[in-house]
């Protein structure tokens, strides 16, 4: 819906990225301020090319939306339409543009409502959020009880802190100031890092303490003789109703699990069980340093060790009163989805509940898997939380990072134009200038992350490396943060 005299473009609107450009012109203009002013907003205006009086045109339609008008029509000397640029200015150097990126609009564009699209995840996470939730009053109900893994999963969840309570987020869950908003909130707006490793450390919080865990209850749950028995299309139904969601999602987990362990036994034909040390991905590490740095290298195939030690820990339960419970789930996984019994998948569902359920649809069998066996302090473990300390300190002078920090609040109320090219390329790849602000920011904060993700997949498989020497440990930690993330 074009008006015949003028449209506007909403090119540009929403930058997010936060470093210091010149336009020609409006750098003189800004230094003309009494206080300086920076860029915070573009508006291309364009003016049909039978408009007689184009600019005065261009000036009010940016005045009344609250632009000022950069006076040159970009278009000048071609026969096209005049195409003025309106801009605005703010004092607050972080709202300021800082990079501009180039996107084709000759092939059409798509409006997005973020205020629609946040209402959609809303939703679409309500039960990520709750599972959280639930998680984090089983990892407080553990920690006030004195469990050895609540206690390190505290000192990794305040790792982070939340802005708008000035409370590190291990504290603010203890305190009892969240619930399942908070959690669907956190799963929608912070970053994937945040998301997963917050995930991974009240996976280890809600651990089972003092009790059974969920793969010693397996070996007697009472559902195994339910699903045995011969049951009537009301009993079918009723179990369908409580358990089939659930399965369907440690279903989809377990074959992920099969097929990680079949390639990891195919790329090590040598493996012996009980011996881990020579796998791919046991790599020799002299610190979490030097793990850390490592990180960003590893492949496909350092996961193989994380698979391996799951299933080896699997295996030290049982399922049917024989069957090795790792060789159970491998067994499980090689069915489709149309060929599967589900019914067999109950009891699992049963005896983890619905919190390990939940936290296992999200992080997959390494999390289920990290919560088995015995869990004692690691002297490693508690130095290299104090090294992550310190590398958050290193970029904000502080010993957490905020739970929010790559979130954008104020794109939650735009309107914003992707052009059909950059939806199917993913363009705006072309960048005007140097490397910006921005980009050094989040290569300081990637560096935070990666020891962040190293501590939480450290945390995940201290009870699978206790056999291992620290140097191997550390290596399996990077590789179980990827594979717990992939």
């Amino acid at each position: 819906m074009m008006n015949k005299k003028l449209f506007a473009s909403a090119l540009c609107l929403i930058l997010s990225i936060v470093i210091l450009i010149e336009i020609p012109g409006i750098s003189q203009i800004a230094s003309a301020e009494d206080s300086v002013q920076y860029l915070s907003d573009i508006k291309l205006f364009y003016v049909s090319e039978n408009d007689k009086k184009a600019s005065e045109t261009a000036k009010k339609e940016c005045e009344a939306q609250g632009y000022k008008l950069y006076g040159v029509d970009l278009n000048k000397g071609t026969s096209m339409d005049f195409v003025y640029i309106g801009y605005k200015t703010t004092t607050d150097r972080d709202k300021a543009i800082t990079d501009i990126r180039m996107l084709g609009m000759n092939t059409g564009y798509y409006l997005y409502n973020f205020e629609e699209i946040l209402d959609y995840l809303v939703k679409s996470n309500v039960g990520t959020g709750q599972t959280l939730y639930d998680a984090a009053k089983l990892f407080a109900e553990n920690y006030r009880a004195g469990s050895p893994k609540a206690k390190d999963a505290y000192v990794g969840l305040n790792l982070f802190y939340v802005d708008e309570a000035g409370m590190k987020l291990g504290d603010y869950i203890l305190a009892g100031k969240t619930d399942a908003e908070f959690f669907t909130k956190l799963v929608i707006r912070a970053s994937v890092g945040v998301v997963s490793s917050v995930t991974i450390f009240l996976n280890a919080g809600a651990a089972s303490y003092n009790g059974e865990n969920w793969a010693q209850a397996l070996e007697s749950d009472p559902l195994w003789e339910t699903v045995r028995g011969p049951l009537s299309t009301a009993d079918k139904n009723e179990l369908h109703k409580q358990y089939n969601d659930g399965a369907k999602a440690l279903f989809t987990r377990i074959q992920e699990f099969t097929t990680g362990l079949e390639n990891a036994l195919t790329r090590n034909p040598g493996y012996k069980e009980g011996d881990l040390s020579g796998i791919a991905g046991a790599k020799q590490y002299a610190s979490y340093d030097e793990a850390a740095e490592n990180m960003k290298d590893l492949g496909v195939e350092d996961c193989d060790v994380v698979y391996l030690a799951e299933y080896e820990l699997f295996n030290q339960f049982t399922v049917n009163g024989s069957t090795r419970l790792g060789d159970w789930l491998a067994d499980m996984g090689r069915y489709t989805s149309e060929s599967v019994d589900i019914l067999q998948l109950y009891p699992m569902v049963h005896a983890m509940g619905p919190v390990q359920v939940g936290l296992t649809r999200n992080l997959g069998l390494i999390g289920a898997a990290s919560n088995l066996g015995t869990y004692e302090k690691n002297a490693e473990l508690t130095s290299a939380f104090e090294k992550t300390k310190k590398v958050i300190n290193g970029y904000n002078k502080k010993d957490s990072l905020s739970v929010w920090y790559n979130s954008d609040d104020d794109i939650e109320h735009a309107h914003i134009a992707y052009t059909s090219e950059a939806i199917r390329k993913s363009t705006a790849e072309n960048s005007i200038g140097r490397k910006t602000e921005s980009e050094i920011e989040q290569e300081k904060l990637d560096e935070v992350m990666q020891w962040i993700d190293l501590i939480s997949g450290a945390l995940m498989v201290v009870c699978m490396t206790a056999q291992l020497a620290f140097s191997a440990a550390a290596g399996i930690a990077a590789a179980a943060s990827c594979a717990a993330t992939s």
